[in-house]
């Protein structure tokens, strides 16, 4: 035997306009496919304005409040860890100029040391 969802029970008193409203919606949705009693439509609307209070923790706007917050600390360490990057560019492509320039420096004295060696 299955448990039912919904074990705990409100009891919650409306308007005669409300009522009729409530009857109005659950008709019209039942009409469009998808049976639906007042209760799965209070439920329902205690479940959207629950999900949308940012003091509720575990609703849906807290949850998105904490990552907006947290995507945002990703998006400042990923610009850091850009700039850094681009200043290693830089010295990579300063110590690569370094490293040409000694190699032309050094040249002669290579190829002087090569036709020391293959004379032997």
């Amino acid at each position: 035997m299955t448990k039912p969802l919904f074990t705990q029970r409100l009891s919650v008193g409306v308007t005669p306009e409300m009522d009729r409203y409530l009857e109005d919606l659950a008709r019209t949705r039942t009409r469009k496919g998808k049976p639906l009693s007042k209760a799965d439509l209070i439920r329902e609307a205690i479940r959207y304005y629950m999900d949308n209070q940012e003091d509720l923790s575990g609703s849906r706007r807290q949850l998105a409040r904490s990552l907006d917050a947290k995507l945002e600390r990703v998006a400042t360490g990923l610009s850091a860890v850009e700039t850094q990057l681009q200043i290693l560019k830089g010295e990579v492509k300063t110590h690569n100029g370094f490293i040409s320039t000694m190699k032309q420096a050094m040249q002669p004295f290579l190829d002087w040391i090569e036709s020391r060696r293959t004379a032997r």
